[in-house]
């Protein structure tokens, strides 16, 4: 996303504008935001504290950089609209994927995420407009600190709690049940049926969304032809009237 210039997710978006202001590193600025975060995340509920969030908060903003750097020295291409069109979607898709794997594997999460969390269980608000309400409320913090804010953004700000929940419901969740399951009795008979449930989902998943597309498409071309058809009202011949009778249907006035 930070190659294709459509933006940054709000966090990251927010360290970049202030780690520009004050001369330093991404990964150096990230590393100092979370370990502030993490103190709040402690206090609240340290149960969301693992290895994965070590990882996370020490290795997010170096491998951003490192990322940014291969990508631009392995694509060496103008920017286009739909060059950053495309970085934007896969950009956008890979992020949400990768947040719900991490977080369902209950190994611990990164202090921006544990926010959402939290707030949605002491609350007792659903996870996915917490974390909306999270999102855009680092969005204009980045706006504000002038951090690369753009299309991407503001669709991570609006959707990343459905794309996540979506991610937890049709691939995280069902994948980690598989490799516990391989974990307690590994085979290679579990090793082809983890494949085959994989397959079979990502099919289903996108038969429906190909079906529902098709659906979209009849529908609106349906509805462009009866427009089409439709006369103008102007256009409709009105009943001819007698001069000095009413609008009104009366007794003594007749067509």
């Amino acid at each position: 996303m930070q190659v294709g210039n459509v933006g940054l997710d709000p966090f990251t978006a927010i360290n970049l504008g202030i780690s520009d202001k004050l001369h330093l590193s991404l990964g150096v600025y990230q590393l100092l935001a979370n370990i502030v975060i993490i103190i709040f995340v402690l206090l609240l509920d340290r149960k969301k504290i693992g290895i994965g969030t070590v990882f996370n908060m020490v290795l997010a903003g170096f491998l951003i950089d490192w990322f940014s750097t291969l990508y631009s020295t392995m694509f060496h291409y103008q920017p286009t609209l739909l060059t950053s069109i495309i970085n934007g979607i896969l950009g956008l898709l890979v992020f949400t994927l990768g947040t719900s794997l991490y977080m369902t594997a209950d190994l611990g999460v990164a202090p921006y995420d544990a926010l959402a969390p939290i707030a949605s269980t002491r609350l007792n608000i659903r996870y996915l407009y917490c974390r909306i309400v999270q999102d855009i409320a680092f969005m204009i913090g980045a706006l504000i600190m002038g951090g690369p804010i753009g299309l991407a953004t503001i669709i991570i700000s609006f959707f990343a709690g459905p794309l996540i929940t979506f991610w937890d419901q049709h691939v995280s969740e069902k994948m980690v049940n598989q490799l516990v399951d391989f974990s307690k009795e590994p085979s290679g008979k579990k090793i082809g049926h983890g494949i085959d449930v994989a397959g079979k989902s990502t099919y289903n998943l996108v038969k429906g969304s190909y079906i529902h597309t098709v659906e979209i498409q009849k529908n609106s071309r349906i509805f462009q032809i009866k427009s089409s058809n439709r006369r103008p009202d102007r256009y409709v011949k009105q009943p001819h009237r007698r001069a000095g009778c009413l609008e009104l249907h009366l007794p003594n006035c007749s067509f």
